[in-house]
């Protein structure tokens, strides 16, 4: 029987939100850009101006691009993408068809590789540059291409203007971010910003000072873009995120609960009520959110993780761990911020290489999150591999957080003491 361990207890790491991973926001925008752009939702008179169906060239493919689009809309993606494949076939060389493809496989299968093919053959077919700039970037972003972005789009000359100038300053700005210059990003945010005053603009800028731990800017940036439209998805989002990073879990329900009266169907705002519901120990409440995920989608991934967390707290850790093991190999990748829970109880139940393998895919995709470093260093320790744990401190060594310190102190204190004998 395999002996049941404990979480190491080195170090008391409370669980705190550092900033959002990488998928995260890349799971926002790609909604954001899914629907202002090539997709945007149906519309009629003057808003038909953001249909760029209606800009296809070929009498054929354009009522196929049409049908493709409500196709999306109503959810049904695979057929979407074959009536939009349709529509290639009758004008080979239209770029706008090439980003709607882009978009369905991003919406509906999730297939970053492919997508970015598609958007540049949509570049190339002479698409408007922005229905596809802006989503190019986040792909390049989220599939570790940011040096190949910021060498591709060089940044525009000092007072530059117009709509493509501040699509390349944002899509820099992201890039800079994710690489940790936080500096540089503000700076070409700052200039986005000037040029194109957005919700996308604003709440990815206030996403940048989070980062830097202004969150007083963070949080006069999001009003901005929340008081632009408050019933635009991304500003509800972006506040919502605001506040939960707050620790205020009772004001984050309430304004989770405003949201989804809005957006009934929408997993993440209800995926954040639920971790608020938890955080108040209102289990009950939570599992009824769980329950409406799964009524909704009933193979859910995202409810089975809740599921599985919910019924560890109730103390059946065998049996969560069973559906919580069960979970697909990229789901860690695709959600770092939910290792720490799954490496929890991967600890609470006997199976740390699997706690270890969690935490260092969640590192991999998103490098900042500061206390799943800490964890696994900490792990390190535990396994008497100080070296390992002092490779993993390494990029954070000149944080002021008192715990890095303490664990580098602790890792150079067992290297000392293992060359003693």
């Amino acid at each position: 029987m395999k002996k049941r361990r404990s979480f190491p207890v080195t170090v008391a790491i409370p669980v705190t939100v550092v900033s959002r991973p990488r998928s995260l926001l890349f799971a926002a925008a790609l909604l954001a850009a899914g629907t202002t752009a090539a997709l945007a939702a149906p519309a009629t008179g003057a808003a038909d101006a953001g249909n760029y169906c209606l800009s296809v060239k070929s009498d054929t493919a354009r009522p196929l691009c049409s049908t493709a689009r409500d196709q999306f809309y109503q959810k049904n993606f695979r057929s979407a993408l074959v009536t939009m494949k349709k529509a290639l076939e009758a004008s080979p060389q239209e770029g706008v068809i090439h980003a709607m493809i882009a978009r369905i496989i991003l919406v509906g299968l999730g297939d970053k590789g492919a997508a970015e093919g598609e958007l540049r053959k949509a570049l190339q077919g002479e698409a408007p540059r922005d229905a596809v700039l802006p989503l190019l970037f986040r792909v390049m972003v989220d599939r570790n291409e940011e040096t190949n972005l910021l060498t591709e789009f060089p940044e525009p000359a000092p007072g530059a203007k117009g709509q493509e100038v501040a699509e390349i300053l944002h899509g820099r700005a992201l890039a800079l971010s994710s690489l940790g210059r936080l500096d540089e990003a503000a700076a070409s945010m700052d200039r986005a910003l000037a040029i194109r005053r957005d919700i996308t603009n604003l709440t990815d800028r206030a996403e940048i000072a989070s980062l830097q731990n202004n969150a007083a800017l963070a949080g006069k940036l999001v009003d901005a873009a929340y008081n632009l439209d408050p019933k635009d998805r991304t500003a509800i989002l972006a506040k919502l995120k605001h506040i939960q990073q707050s620790g205020d879990a009772a004001k984050t329900v309430a304004f989770s609960g405003k949201a989804l009266e809005q957006f009934p169907d929408d997993v993440q705002l209800r995926r954040i009520r639920i971790e608020a519901f938890m955080k108040l120990n209102q289990d009950a409440k939570a599992k009824a959110d769980v329950d409406a995920i799964f009524a909704r989608v009933p193979r859910s991934i995202y409810g089975t993780y809740y599921r599985a967390l919910l019924m560890a707290r109730a103390n059946h850790k065998k049996e969560a761990w069973e559906i919580m093991f069960a979970l697909p190999p990229g789901f860690v990748k695709q959600n770092p911020d939910l290792a720490l829970s799954m490496a929890q109880l991967a600890f609470d139940t006997g199976h740390a290489e699997a706690a270890g393998r969690w935490l260092g895919s969640a590192l991999s995709a998103a490098p900042q999150l500061l206390d799943a470093r800490l964890r696994l260093a900490q792990l390190r320790l535990s396994e008497k591999s100080p070296q390992s744990a002092l490779t993993l401190l390494a990029p954070v060594k000149d944080s002021r957080d008192p715990r890095v310190q303490k664990l580098i102190g602790q890792a150079q204190a067992q290297i000392a003491k293992d060359r003693a004998f």
